[in-house]
């Protein structure tokens, strides 16, 4: 990796151009990339400053923002329909369309698959590396649009505290009998959360990680429990279910997004520890739904 630092000397009248080379981990060499993309000029004096102290120091400089922890937002990634479900504790929601980068993952997909056809499966070549680069590059837009998608939702809510449901290897290895997993198994989901905690680290926000489970059985508006992986007690039974693909019906037959029912569950994993209220968390989170679309 090459990285360009202007030379900013008073002894030299013309400007001069340092190189330096650099062989970063992927985390440093996200971050770098973001303070590239963030700039667009290597003149601009701020980000300049910014980059010469993470050279030095390895700390990136933030804004200070009026966050406060206890505002909360939930994140259920990689639904079937969705990039990313998301609820706060202020009762606002949001969908972020996952079918621009499904059309697109699924197209790339038919292109490898029609063009190994018939040939070993270690085949590889020139065509095959263009389509691919141009899927990758398809796919980091998309999820560093999400990304930030998020993160401005925070800043405008002054929503200090970011909960991710996330089970290790789950979404990952999904059953690749079902049509719908086969959509997700290649969606860059880890990248997205990682993408959404670097983000965070940048402006404040504090990242929470939980594991996720029964948060999709259960129905939060009926307040059922949430036991943890494997702890099942025995009895349980969630008050609601599945009515069809994206919905859930309450016990009294109140229909919600199911997602948004994963993401709201979410948040109730972590309320107690957290300290979070979900007094302001009703039918409304469910009732008005902002659906955003990546294109």
């Amino acid at each position: 990796m090459v990285v360009i630092v202007e030379s900013m000397t008073k002894a030299s009248k013309t400007m001069g151009v340092q190189q330096i080379l650099l062989s970063p981990d992927p985390e440093t060499r996200a971050l770098i990339e973001y303070l590239c993309q963030q700039s667009g000029k290597l003149y601009n004096t701020g980000i300049y400053f910014a980059r010469q102290t993470f050279f030095k120091t390895g700390k990136l400089l933030t804004g200070k923002f009026d966050l406060a922890f206890e505002p909360s937002v939930s994140i259920d990634l990689g639904t079937a329909d969705n990039l990313a479900a998301c609820v706060d504790t202020l009762g606002n929601s949001f969908l972020i369309d996952a079918d621009d980068l499904k059309a697109k993952n699924h197209l790339w997909n038919n292109k490898v698959s029609t063009r190994k056809e018939g040939k070993s499966q270690d085949y590889w070549d020139n065509w095959l590396v263009c389509v691919t680069g141009k899927r990758n590059h398809q796919m980091r837009d998309g999820i560093n649009k999400a990304a930030k998608l998020i993160i401005i939702h925070c800043l405008k809510y002054g929503i200090g505290t970011l909960v991710i449901g996330w089970n290790e290897g789950f979404k990952i290895n999904a059953n690749l009998g079902n049509l719908n997993n086969q959509k997700f198994v290649q969606m860059p989901l880890s990248t997205l959360k990682s993408r959404v905690k670097q983000l965070c680290d940048v402006h404040g926000i504090r990242f929470i990680e939980t594991e996720e489970a029964y948060t999709s059985k259960a129905s939060f508006l009926d307040g059922d429990s949430l036991p943890k992986y494997g702890e099942k007690p025995i009895g349980w039974k969630a008050s609601g279910n599945r009515i069809k693909r994206g919905l859930y019906r309450t016990s009294d037959g109140f229909v919600v997004n199911a997602d948004l029912n994963g993401a709201a569950n979410i948040l109730k994993k972590v309320s107690g520890r957290l300290g979070l209220s979900l007094n302001q968390l009703s039918r409304r989170y469910a009732a008005v739904v902002t659906r955003i679309r990546l294109n």
